[in-house]
């Protein structure tokens, strides 16, 4: 929850009561591998801070194909939280590939928030920003040469994704094609 707590104030000023409030509203949610968290369509009605473990952004292309876009670790903030009046949907998939916690503020806590908070609206919208261009800053491109390399450079880019994944693990995601059948 620290964590958390000192991730919002990179964004703005909070007041200790206003901090009270925000540790009594956020929830913990707790994925086992394989689980959702997000699907296509499902509205972003929630803001989710990852404590720990990994996530991946994934999806489906014409052939039916499972592709990882891009992964999420611990100290991440999930894309596309929006402020309640201003809905937004997620486009890709969002699934735990390790047991994972997040702290989670829902609908109703972020509209307590938005309407208890004057700054909230505008630190989610900041929040949401640096969440986007971050997964940007993530996403899996195929590698057709040294796929081993590619994925040490990957994990050594984002050091809190290298403390749940080995580079073999790495590996099931970096060429974007992911079989669950390679997990087993």
């Amino acid at each position: 929850m620290e964590t958390l707590i000192n991730n919002l104030l990179l964004f703005d000023r909070l007041t200790e009561q206003q901090v009270k409030l925000i540790r009594d509203i956020t929830k913990d949610v707790h994925l086992q591998e394989g689980e959702y968290f997000a699907e296509p369509g499902d509205i972003c009605s929630q803001l989710a801070f990852v404590a720990k473990g990994i996530l991946r952004y994934n999806h489906y292309n014409r052939k039916a194909e499972n592709i990882t876009s891009g992964l999420i670790g611990e100290g991440d903030f999930v894309a596309g939280a929006a402020p309640s009046h201003l809905p937004a949907l997620h486009s890709d998939y969002l699934q735990a590939i390790t047991e994972c916690s997040l702290s989670v503020i829902d609908k109703r806590g972020m509209e307590e928030l938005s309407s208890t908070v004057s700054n909230w609206d505008n630190m989610v919208r900041k929040i949401s920003q640096k969440a986007i261009a971050e997964k940007r800053s993530r996403i899996l491109r195929p590698v057709d040469d040294d796929p081993e390399a590619a994925a040490s450079q990957y994990l050594e880019k984002f050091p809190n994704l290298a403390k749940h994944l080995s580079v073999d693990r790495m590996l099931l995601y970096i060429d974007g094609r992911f079989n669950e059948e390679s997990l087993k």
